[in-house]
């Protein structure tokens, strides 16, 4: 799946973040670490989304109050099929966002990022650090930074798989017999088959003689 859309998405945000343009505030579905990425994503302001996302839980129960967040959302959308069947979700998902990532997003609980970041995930802060804006942009870097190394990875090794391609099909075909023509067979051909030669044989006296002209009967 292509995450540059989503790379792209996490940079403009922590961008927008440090010039204080955007408006946060983690207590709003609309405008949390998860609200933030999802206007990015779907190209819509806090008020545009937060309709959608209204729209959608009237259709899917997610939840009575919307102050339950992103993770109520995301597992209630994904526990059936593994797959989202609400508009927004499926937006977000082809933009390369999972159920895991909307989850660690809300709470900023991914370690793979917290270990890029150098910090230790702890359960007794971690309901205060998913709050900090600074804690945040550094959070989106760090995720942007890491989803830029496994798209470079993929990319290398696509690039090295397509080279071997060539050699690979070259080698095949080195083991393929192919038919000798034009040759003349200088072995008797066994017994079991026949011998097929691009060549002409004319008869002479009941013999057969590779001579390209027919020769004149001696008197």
């Amino acid at each position: 799946m292509n995450k540059i859309p989503l790379i792209n998405a996490l940079r403009n945000v922590a961008r927008r973040l440090e010039t204080s343009s955007a408006n946060y505030n983690w207590h709003s579905v609309a405008s949390c670490n998860c609200g933030l990425v999802a206007q990015e994503l779907l190209k819509l302001d806090g008020t545009a989304l937060n309709d959608l996302i209204r729209r959608d839980n009237s259709v899917n129960g997610w939840f009575e109050n919307s102050s339950h967040g992103w993770s109520t959302m995301a597992r209630a959308e994904f526990c059936q099929t593994g797959l989202p069947v609400s508009e927004i979700f499926q937006r977000l998902h082809r933009c390369g966002l999972s159920a895991k990532d909307i989850c660690d997003l809300e709470y900023l609980s991914n370690k793979r990022i917290l270990a890029r970041m150098g910090w230790t995930f702890d359960e007794s802060d971690g309901t205060e650090k998913c709050k900090e804006i600074g804690f945040l942009i550094n959070y989106l870097r760090s995720w942007a930074d890491l989803l830029s190394d496994e798209e470079a990875e993929a990319f290398v090794s696509l690039e090295l798989s397509q080279s071997l391609i060539p050699r690979q099909a070259q080698d095949s075909l080195s083991l393929i017999e192919r038919p000798r023509i034009g040759l003349v067979p200088t072995a008797k051909p066994p017994a079991c088959g026949r011998t097929f030669v691009a060549r002409e044989f004319r008869l002479r006296n009941g013999r057969r003689t590779p001579s390209g002209r027919t020769r004149q009967k001696e008197s």
